[in-house]
């Protein structure tokens, strides 16, 4: 059982003066300091002040997030005619991978640099309940210019797997309150359906013109109160958005704050976007806001494969055999406007 001794904090600093913690207790992002408007610094992730609150955090907060990031139906998939079952911890299903997941193991620090940092752990072969031995890596970096955080995810294994990773931050460009008032916006109109226990149906719906499209910028909170029954299942937004599968990569998504003027723009190269307005955040001990997490006091921007996929074939699939190598990329570059 990992102890808070084991836990090592590392603080990247850019020579302009913002900068980013994370550690190795599930290769978290734990922390990020940017400009506002004023060039005056704040946290932007919500998050906590010591290590005890950070590893009793029941919402992922900027914790790597895998094997397989979001759900898969019934913790259940088939794979070269062999199923696998999973552990189970959101009803009867897998979410997150389970307590078994990347997000409660300590990874080892490879490599460190004054702008970067690289965390590993090897995945065992049945660790619950995926097939292979896989061997994952984790990088943290900050580039030289502009204000942008980059994480590399990269990775391989011994045998066929299913493998789907992401980070799980909330991103809150005041520091304090809801996110209700930031505006979105959303490169795609592809969503997709889901039922009661947030998992696709496997339809794609086009939300152009619908509370769900983002393709111009709005309020995360203009719409959430719709008498709709996606709204009332998932307390607001916990929906995927689709990019077609393509792997370059793209602008996915800004986030902007007319109070403090941040903008927060995603790129990445996986093919879906899971947007988590926060509405079952709670938490046993005080954020660095200043009080006990209360819903939509962070939204997550979740880049990844679509959830349930090793289920939902017309999906882009996220299928990692020996021969290959597992390698995904998200930036986020932060800015300022007037």
């Amino acid at each position: 059982m990992t102890q808070e001794s084991d836990i090592e904090v590392i603080r990247l600093t850019h020579p302009s003066g913002h900068y980013i913690e994370v550690c190795n207790y599930g290769a978290t992002w734990l922390s990020a300091h940017v400009p506002d408007r004023n060039g005056k610094l704040g946290e932007v992730l919500l998050g906590y002040n010591d290590v005890e609150a950070m590893m009793a955090d029941p919402n992922y907060a900027g914790r790597t997030v895998g094997r397989y990031a979001n759900r898969i139906r019934r913790g259940r998939f088939t794979l070269n005619g062999k199923t696998y079952q999973l552990e189970l911890n959101d009803g009867n299903n897998s979410n997150h991978s389970g307590p078994s997941g990347l997000s409660f193991r300590n990874f080892d620090i490879v490599r460190r640099e004054p702008l970067s940092v690289t965390f590993h752990c090897q995945s065992g072969d049945g660790e619950g309940g995926f097939p292979a031995n896989v061997d994952i890596y984790v990088t943290y970096w900050l580039t030289k210019e502009d204000c942008q955080v980059v994480i590399d995810y990269s990775a391989t294994t011994d045998a066929p797997t299913v493998l789907n990773l992401t980070n799980h931050a909330y991103f809150n460009l005041n520091g304090y309150g809801d996110i209700y008032s930031h505006q979105l916006r959303v490169s795609s109109t592809q969503m997709l359906e889901t039922d009661s226990e947030f998992l696709p149906t496997g339809k794609v719906l086009n939300v152009a013109g619908t509370p769900f499209d983002f393709s111009q910028p709005k309020p995360v909170g203009r719409d959430i109160d719709r008498n709709m029954q996606q709204f009332m299942w998932n307390r607001g937004y916990n929906h995927c958005y689709m990019w077609n599968g393509e792997k370059q990569c793209k602008l996915m998504a800004e986030l902007s704050s007319e109070v403090t003027g941040r903008r927060l723009s995603l790129y990445s190269t996986c093919p879906a976007l899971q947007i988590y307005s926060g509405g079952f955040l709670s938490s046993k001990y005080p954020t660095r806001f200043g009080r006990i997490a209360q819903p939509a006091d962070g939204i997550a921007l979740e880049a990844q494969f679509a959830p349930d996929t090793p289920n939902q074939p017309a999906f882009p699939q996220c299928t990692l055999n020996p021969e290959e190598e597992y390698r995904q990329r998200t930036i986020y570059r932060f800015q300022t406007f007037d």
